[in-house]
């Protein structure tokens, strides 16, 4: 992949994740832990460069409820609010 494609790569999945969390500040509902724990994923990968995982990390997070697996959603244990998951993808990838 070239560079274009990694930074239009890089570009898209910010843009997923930023999307993401401006849904649940829109709706003033927070991420529940499973939302909550793999846009974290999302945004350690993003700024470790692994962008293909971190989109696969997004679409853990936009999994519906009902298809998730059960002992995958007693595991995660954190829950943050709408304003901390702001708050860390805005230390990692700047202000929206």
């Amino acid at each position: 992949m070239g560079i274009m494609g990694t930074e239009e790569t890089q570009r898209d999945l910010l843009e997923r994740i930023d999307t993401f969390i401006r849904r649940c500040e829109m709706k003033r509902m927070p991420p529940d832990r499973w939302e909550a724990h793999w846009v974290t994923v999302a945004i350690a990968h993003w700024r470790g460069g692994n962008f293909e995982a971190g989109e696969a990390a997004m679409r853990h997070a936009e999994t519906p409820y009902r298809l998730r697996p059960e002992t995958d959603i007693q595991m995660i244990a954190r829950h943050l609010t709408i304003e901390e998951l702001r708050s860390i993808f805005v230390q990692f990838a700047g202000p929206a």
